[in-house]
C-alpha cells in the first residue's frame, strides 16, 4: 500500500509503502518532471527497508494509518 508520494526536488519524489508482509519501505521515484512522458521512464532508487525504524522516520502517523486502513491480503490456497 502506498503511504505517500510527494515532490522532493526537481527530479524526484519521495515515497513510503507497506507491503503484504507488513514490511515498510522508503524510496525515491526519479524522473525529469519537466519532460513530457518522463514518468513512464521513472526509476526507483534508494529502496530501503525501514520496518524496524519507521516510528522514528518521517510521517510515522501516516504509516500507522496504512496498517489500520489497508485492505486485507488475498491468498489462494490450492488443494491437492
Amino acid at each position: 500500500m502506498l503511504v505517500n508520494l510527494f515532490p522532493d526536488g526537481g527530479d524526484h519524489e519521495f515515497g513510503q509503502c507497506v507491503d503484504e508482509d507488513d514490511r515498510v519501505y522508503s524510496f525515491d521515484l526519479v524522473y525529469d518532471r519537466e519532460t513530457p512522458k518522463a514518468a513512464g521512464r521513472a526509476v526507483l532508487r534508494n529502496w530501503t527497508d525501514i520496518t524496524d525504524a519507521w516510528q522514528q522516520r518521517s510521517f510515522p502517523d501516516a504509516i500507522a494509518n496504512a496498517f489500520i486502513w489497508r485492505p486485507p491480503s488475498r491468498k489462494t490456497a490450492l488443494s491437492a
